[in-house]
């Protein structure tokens, strides 16, 4: 589909070595684009930051196969925030997300389980991950699970018996 015109913009290659060229200034209005070719450009761009592409797996509306093609980039896949930003995207792929989850800290973890948007196996995971680390978590944590976490990870903590895991505490 090389040359193929898409209305005003020009061609769909001229639209592609743009987003491969563009400014700074230029990528957030890119982000926006709907045509998934133009995105993969984007991504190629040497003006692409780690900033930008947050914003960009803000989009639910990416494929999975975009979502894979970033998950290939080491240098990207080295950041926490590029990471959870994965882990939380609806379309993530399935092996793709249980390995991603796995490396998410307690909160995010908690904050996992509560997604309606997120795959029920990756919150299922993700709760049995907090509960396997409820021993090591200091009070604070756990009370802050207590008050905001789902119903399975507050009955254990009940049932935990350590001090400051109760919510009924004074």
């Amino acid at each position: 589909m090389a040359g193929e015109p898409t209305g005003m913009e020009g061609t769909i290659e001229d639209d592609r070595n743009l987003a491969r060229t563009a400014s700074q200034e230029q990528i957030p209005v890119l982000l926006h684009d709907s045509r998934e070719e133009i995105l993969r450009a984007l991504l190629e761009n040497p003006a692409f930051q780690e900033i930008h592409l947050c914003l960009l797996l803000g989009r639910k509306d990416l494929a999975t196969v975009l979502l894979e093609g970033i998950a290939n980039r080491k240098e990207w896949m080295s950041s926490y925030r590029v990471r959870r930003a994965l882990a939380f995207h609806p379309n993530v792929p399935y092996t793709l997300g249980l390995h991603l989850v796995r490396e998410l800290y307690a909160p995010d973890l908690v904050q996992l389980t509560f997604l309606p948007s997120g795959q029920p196996a990756l919150r299922h995971l993700a709760e049995e991950l907090v509960l396997a680390k409820l021993p090591q978590l200091p009070t604070a944590q756990k009370m802050t699970i207590a008050r905001r976490g789902p119903a399975r990870l507050t009955g254990a903590l009940l049932t935990d018996g350590s001090p400051g895991s109760s919510p009924d505490r004074t």
